[in-house]
């Protein structure tokens, strides 16, 4: 009996012309990254060595950021995807290693985001020892050809 009652008054409402008014739908804006620097100029780095930046990214849209990082050699990123939400920051390690001198120049692709990437490889020096009882090599630290004596 109470099924009628509510059918009737259902009814009675809509036959009032009672209206009630459309539900309110958000649109989100599409995800927006932002990077930081937008270009990444790493320290020159001797073959075979490695060094690294940061690029900073931040979702400044409304949906979240779903995006596939993608870089040539001799750079690399230990990220191969990305998931920001609104608002989120996260840091990009960008690591080089050279394998040959030069320069070394490529683009760090994030969806429609680039960030251009620079580094230059240093051949390392060749050392010669002094003299017949000593061994030489390159010390990466310093930079600087050491002398030992031979074992």
């Amino acid at each position: 009996m109470e099924s009628r009652g509510a059918l009737a008054l259902a009814c009675l409402t809509l036959l009032a012309g009672c209206r009630c008014p459309p539900p309110i739908v958000m649109k989100l804006e599409p995800a927006r990254l932002v990077a930081a620097p937008s270009r990444l100029v790493l320290p020159a780095t001797y073959v075979g060595q490695e060094s690294s930046g940061l690029v900073e990214l931040v979702n400044e849209g409304g949906q979240t950021a779903s995006v596939d990082a993608f870089i040539d050699a001799p750079f690399a990123t230990a990220t191969s995807h990305l998931e920001l939400v609104r608002g989120q920051a996260e840091s990009l390690t960008v690591r080089f290693v050279p394998v040959t001198g030069g320069r070394a120049s490529t683009l760090l692709r994030l969806g429609d985001l680039q960030v251009e990437v620079e580094g230059e490889g240093l051949a390392v020096p060749s050392c010669t020892a002094a003299g017949v009882c000593l061994t030489a090599h390159f010390d990466f630290k310093t930079a600087v050809c050491r002398e030992a004596p031979k074992p």
